[in-house]
């Protein structure tokens, strides 16, 4: 009697269980921005901080690994003594949350700008790196602003070929454009 029992749950596993592989569904990759808006508030600090705090100490590093080849590189004559000639150069993210330094709540001002950024469903496919790294002083805007320029088309962010859909974003508002 149990060998019948343990020769019918085979079966039925052996007919159910190929069933089951075979009838998944792939699911489509999944975007950089539609992983951006399933993170939690959270862990976008903390990739945030991570970032500002990478970008901080990496930059840091280097210049005081050039402060020696300075004179090398003829930079030196036009800085003010005791000033590093890389801290020119470098990337300045200074729209952190002064009000919650000590918490990944500084890179708030970083989180609430992607987020807006990523309101705009079209342009998930925008790496969140890449809208990071143009968060910079130098680039600073909102998440409007940033949509509105990305959509223009005027953003000197580089190529953007192979992440497919970005034709529905980047550069999607020109006039010009040929259909």
């Amino acid at each position: 009697m149990k060998l019948k029992a343990l020769r019918q749950a085979i079966t039925l596993l052996a007919l159910f269980v190929p069933f089951c592989i075979g009838c998944r569904q792939a699911l489509p990759p999944r975007s950089q921005g539609a992983e951006w808006v399933a993170m939690t508030r959270h862990e976008k600090q903390i990739y945030v901080s991570a970032y500002l705090d990478g970008i901080g100490s990496g930059t840091s590093n280097l210049c005081n690994a050039l402060e020696g080849s300075a004179l090398k590189l003829k930079i030196k004559d036009n800085i003010a003594s005791g000033e590093s000639p890389c801290i020119h150069f470098r990337p300045h993210y200074t729209h952190a949350n002064t009000n919650a330094i000590g918490t990944y709540g500084y890179s708030d001002p970083y989180v609430n700008i992607i987020d807006g950024f990523y309101r705009h469903p079209e342009c998930r496919v925008m790496p969140y790196m890449t809208i990071m790294q143009h968060l910079n002083d130098a680039e600073f805007k909102s998440g409007d602003d940033l949509y509105m320029l990305v959509r223009s088309g005027n953003a000197q962010w580089g190529a953007f070929s192979g992440f497919d859909g970005m034709e529905k974003c980047y550069g999607a508002d020109r006039k010009d454009r040929v259909h």
